[in-house]
C-alpha cells in the first residue's frame, strides 16, 4: 500500500467521530503491518526447455540429461510439462561450469543378456566351445 492510500484512510478515520482513538491506532497499526504481507510475490520469470537450451547453446536432449544429473531443478507443471527458472539459467551462465557429460550411473547398468535357447548358440556366445580334437 502506498503512502497516499494510507494517508487517505487515516484522514477518514480521523473524520469519523464514532471511531475511538484506540481503534484508529489499531487500524493504522494493522495497515502498517499488512502493507506487503498479504501481497503475492511477483512470479519468477520461467523459460521453456527449448528456450533454455537455445540460451545455453546446447540441444534439448543435453538439457534433459543435465536435469536428470541434478544440474537444474525444473518446475514441473504436469507429468510432461516443465519450465526452468531464469535465475538458475543465469547463475549457471555466470559460473561457466558444465556438468559431466553422460548418462546418470543408474542408466549405465544394463540388464544381463538373455541366454540363447539353442545350446550351440549359447556356447558360441559364451565362448564355451569344445576344445579342438588333438590328432
Amino acid at each position: 500500500m502506498n503512502e497516499a492510500t494510507r494517508a487517505a484512510i487515516a484522514a477518514v478515520l480521523k473524520a469519523d467521530p464514532a471511531i475511538t482513538p484506540a481503534h484508529r491506532e489499531a487500524v493504522l497499526l494493522t495497515l502498517d503491518t499488512w502493507t506487503d504481507a498479504g501481497k503475492a510475490p511477483d512470479p519468477e520469470p520461467m523459460l521453456s526447455p527449448a528456450d533454455a537450451a537455445a540460451r545455453l547453446k546446447i540441444t534439448r536432449r543435453t538439457l534433459f540429461r543435465w536435469i536428470e544429473a541434478g544440474t537444474f531443478n525444473p518446475v514441473r507443471y504436469t507429468a510432461r510439462k516443465i519450465a526452468l527458472r531464469l535465475s538458475e539459467i543465469t547463475a549457471f551462465e555466470q559460473t561457466g561450469t558444465r556438468p559431466a557429460i553422460g548418462r546418470p550411473a543408474a542408466q549405465k547398468a544394463r540388464a544381463p543378456a538373455r541366454p540363447a535357447r539353442n545350446p550351440r548358440l549359447a556356447a558360441a556366445f559364451t565362448h564355451a566351445r569344445k576344445k579342438p580334437r588333438s590328432a
